[in-house]
């Protein structure tokens, strides 16, 4: 996940929501297996805490002292990505590929609380929800889908006009190479304005 995550978006965002998830979670991520400086400055911009690789150092028998260097970038003020916003408020929907949309009904049945899934084609991109239900599972179009650096305000617009049927429906939230994240619902959306209007 580390290796060449400077020029991979679906890295980034994956380490953005895993970030989102450890800060809810009073947790600390660890990036093992940092090579290069570009890593490290893209890591830096992630607001990773803690790091791990050749970049400060290879094994040797005894400590040694870190090239300091190496350790200014993490010394810098750091500035949360802009995307998270959204990544904030994000949860993680189970989804199914619309290959196996023909054995739904298993996986609804093994989980009777779910409320839906999320459809992914080939490539990992949202195509649709799936609502279970007692006779059977249908398909809610049309999907709205959402990019991670887009701002709350600009994805609630969105939401409210939609077809009055549609418009608290989750949306689909996909990282810039468009591929699926995780899902924004509509309590979400007004919770994270009402704070921003308290604040």
């Amino acid at each position: 996940m580390i290796s060449g995550i400077d020029t991979d978006p679906a890295k980034i965002a994956l380490v953005e929501m895993i970030g989102v998830f450890a800060d809810r979670i009073d947790a600390w991520i660890l990036a093992e297996g940092l090579e290069t400086k570009d890593e490290a400055q893209a890591l830096v911009r992630l607001g990773a805490p803690l790091a791990q690789g050749f970049y400060f150092g290879r094994p040797a028998d005894d400590f040694t002292q870190l090239d300091p260097g190496c350790l200014e970038l993490w010394s810098e003020p750091r500035q949360a990505p802009e995307s998270s916003q959204l990544l904030s408020i994000m949860t993680l929907t189970p989804w199914i590929s619309d290959n196996d949309l023909c054995h739904i009904s298993q996986v609804t049945t093994s989980q009777p609380t779910l409320e839906h899934l999320v459809v992914l084609d080939s490539e990992s991109r949202p195509k649709a929800f799936v609502v279970p239900s007692p006779e059977s599972s249908a398909i809610k179009r049309p999907l709205l889908v959402v990019a991670s650096t887009d701002t709350i305000e600009a994805v609630a617009h969105r939401m409210l006009t939609r077809s009055a049927n549609q418009r608290f429906t989750p949306v689909a939230v996909v990282g810039e190479d468009g591929r699926y994240l995780g899902t924004i619902t509509a309590e979400g959306i007004m919770a994270a304005l009402a704070g921003k209007t308290s604040s």
